[in-house]
């Protein structure tokens, strides 16, 4: 997998679980996992997680993070579905991100 900028960090952070509806894929294909990879200096260091379909490898999703030096996907982790609507869940940190209040 090429980074996508240099000195990115691509692949520092790696999960993998069921990020698409499972009803969407072949019974003979439910069991292999999709998967999430983080670049947390990409972006002037704001980070980068994508999601790419365990099945064909395409990109699902990409998360930006929100400003320079966040470090989105510093580190990334699969839930069991909390959500409840069937899909497992991503936890992904941001050690740079401030929060006001």
């Amino acid at each position: 997998m090429a980074g996508l900028q240099t000195l990115d960090l691509t692949g520092s952070a790696v999960t993998s679980g069921r990020f698409v509806d499972i009803a969407t894929v072949p019974p003979y294909l439910s069991s292999l996992p999709d998967f999430a990879i983080a670049s947390p200096r990409a972006n002037t260091q704001a980070g980068v997680v994508r999601l790419f379909n365990g099945i064909t490898g395409q990109l699902i999703r990409t998360i930006n993070g929100s400003s320079p030096g966040s470090r989105l996907g510093e580190s990334v982790a699969r839930l069991n579905d909390i959500t409840l609507d069937g899909i497992d869940d991503l936890l992904v940190g941001a050690p740079g991100e401030s929060v006001a209040g």
